[in-house]
């Protein structure tokens, strides 16, 4: 019998009998009792029946197959390269449209006139070139004096290559410079008898120099320390005087490699200037007894050097040996090159001081840069030595304004040029007129010791002021005063931008007193004028001493911006109006105006 089946019967009896009992209580308390008789239940099942069929098992679970696996192992070559990850890029401001082209041009009184000219390419990651023109020039006259004419025109072109970790730069171009032999009062005429022949024919008295140059540099920028980056440098010029009677030829060959050991950069400097200088007759007229002649000199140049910094301090220590190869003799020279620096308050004050020296060139291009009226024949050449520089001093940055150096220092030259009249027409009348209104060159052993200082204020693009300054005091050894060296230099310049369409500059420039050598016909030792005494052809002659004023040179100028291409401008120059000399017997113009225009294009 079914189990559940046996229990819901069973349990059916139990709530039958149940009910009864209750059914019982119920009466027994309200009516009479009643006896009812409940005969016994016998229950039966029947035989459960076999079914007689087998039923069939399907097995879903299919057996696993045993998988056999064998691997032939080779190298298996892949030309992918993954792409490396770019650096994040940050988006700046956009940069300003530039212009190929810009060209400058004025006019003043006086028929002085000035260009510049620029044609150039713009922004590119592969390299630029361009070519440039400047020029200047005057056919101004002054009282008393013959034409001062000069005019002075250069043309270059420069190009930059840029490779993966090299640029190869270079520049070529010519230089022509005129000049005037002014420096004389023709209308003396007892100055020399010979100025009377050459009246009104002062192009005899013109001189001009040409100088064609190159220079070409490949440097290295490479990022990784370890690396040994490097600089080399080639530059060549041709100088000339008038109709090329004396001309020179000068090459420099310099190279610079440094590379960083741990925290310590090292540096090896090398150098071999030479120089080859053909002497013509010393005049074009009226020649002295001198012939032609040529003479080579060149200095050889080694500088090593290591270079220590931290975050506060910065030394240098090297040496430079130079080999001075000249016509008569070879010397080898050895120099300090020693730097330190310390940042003691947060760069607003840092000490530095250091000692230096070295052979220097002086040949005919440079002193003539220096000064145009040296009569190229008669500049003996030979090298500059400073036996030794010591300076130091501070520097620093008050505020972002506001910069400053100030320092002091001593060195000692020896063959340090200076420039003198050459008056040796005055005592010998066989001799060229040109006597009186040229220089020559003489040479001494100068001690010189200076005070100095750079002071930088500077607001945004507004306002932007620069004073310079330098003081030096002169102890020669055989010539009586340092011939046209002036005992102070100081200058001033700035620019005020009002409302980005007008622009005002000015500056001022004020040279000390120099003292100019000078000659005269020797009456003793008592004479008043004398302040030494040299032989000159068998005879004595009277060293006299001439003090140049100072000169105060201040100039002013406007500019106002039209549009973005076009502005004009006008400047005022020698506002004091003064006539002062910067060579002895050679004063400039008066007060003078040159106004003109500026124009911009072939914008990008």
């Amino acid at each position: 019998m079914n189990k559940h089946l046996t229990i819901f019967f069973i349990a059916l009896g139990i709530g039958a009998h149940s009910q009864a009992q209750v059914s019982r209580s119920n009466a027994e308390d309200t009516l009479k009792t009643k006896i009812i008789t409940v005969f016994d239940y016998k229950p039966t099942i029947s035989d459960a029946k076999k079914l007689a069929e087998t039923p069939s098992v399907i097995d879903t679970i299919l057996p696993k197959p045993e998988a056999v696996y064998q691997f032939d192992t080779r190298m298996f070559n892949t030309n992918y390269v993954p792409d490396s990850i770019n650096a994040a890029k940050m988006k700046g401001e956009p940069l300003d449209p530039l212009y190929r082209g810009y060209m400058k041009g004025g006019l003043g009184n006086g028929i002085n006139y000035m260009f510049d000219g620029y044609v150039n390419s713009l922004r590119s990651r592969e390299g630029e070139l361009g070519v440039d023109l400047h020029g200047k020039g005057t056919q101004g006259v002054l009282k008393d004096l013959p034409p001062a004419n000069y005019n002075q025109w250069q043309t270059a072109i420069n190009g930059k290559k840029f490779f993966k970790k090299h640029s190869l730069s270079g520049r070529a171009g010519f230089d022509r410079e005129r000049i005037q032999y002014y420096g004389y009062d023709y209308n003396d005429n007892d100055v020399s008898p010979l100025y009377l022949e050459y009246q009104g024919n002062e192009d005899v008295f013109k001189q001009v120099y040409n100088e064609l140059f190159a220079d070409a540099e490949l440097k290295s920028f490479y990022t990784d320390s370890s690396k040994l980056n490097h600089v080399l440098n080639l530059h060549y010029d041709y100088f000339t005087d008038r109709n090329a009677a004396n001309y020179e030829h000068n090459i420099v060959l310099s190279a610079l490699g440094s590379r960083y050991f741990g925290n310590h950069l090292g540096s090896l400097d090398f150098m071999a200037d030479m120089n080859n200088v053909n002497y013509a007759d010393a005049f074009y007229f009226e020649p002295l007894d001198t012939v032609a002649q040529s003479k080579t000199n060149a200095i050889l140049s080694l500088t090593p050097k290591i270079t220590s910094q931290a975050k506060k301090w910065r030394l240098e220590i090297g040496v430079k040996a130079q080999m001075d190869l000249s016509a008569n003799a070879s010397k080898l020279r050895v120099y300090p090159d020693i730097y330190a620096k310390y940042n003691l308050v947060k760069e607003v004050i840092i000490p530095y001081l250091g000692i230096t020296g070295g052979l220097s060139r002086n040949n005919l291009n440079n002193l003539t840069e220096k000064n145009p009226f040296l009569w190229p024949a008669l500049a003996p050449l030979q090298n500059t030595d400073r036996e030794y520089h010591a300076f130091g001093g501070f520097r620093g940055s008050v505020s972002q304004k506001f910069t400053y150096n100030l320092y002091a220092g001593f060195y000692r030259e020896r063959n340090a040029p200076l420039f003198v009249n050459y008056n040796a027409s005055q005592f010998n009348p066989n001799i060229t007129p040109f006597g009186v209104n040229y220089f020559t060159m003489v040479y001494d052993t100068l001690s010189i010791t200076e005070f100095g200082g750079e002071l930088t204020y500077r607001i945004d693009e507004k306002l932007h002021i620069v004073a310079a300054g330098v003081f030096r005091d002169y102890q020669t050894e055989r010539e009586v005063e340092a011939w046209q060296l002036p005992n102070f230099e100081v200058s001033t310049a700035g620019f005020y931008q009002l409302r980005n369409k007008i622009l005002l500059k000015a500056e001022i420039h004020i040279i000390g007193p120099r003292s100019s050598k000078g000659y005269k016909e020797y009456i003793g030792r008592d004479d008043p004028e004398a302040v030494g005494v040299e032989l000159f052809d068998g005879q004595e002659i009277a060293v006299t001493s001439t003090t140049l004023n100072p000169i105060i040179d201040a100039n002013i100028g406007l500019e106002y911006r039209y549009t973005e291409k076009l502005s004009v401008f006008i400047n005022l120059n020698n506002l004091l109006i003064q006539r002062y000399q910067r060579w002895n017997n050679y004063p400039v113009q008066r007060f003078n105006v040159m106004a003109g225009l500026t124009y911009s294009f072939w914008k990008e």
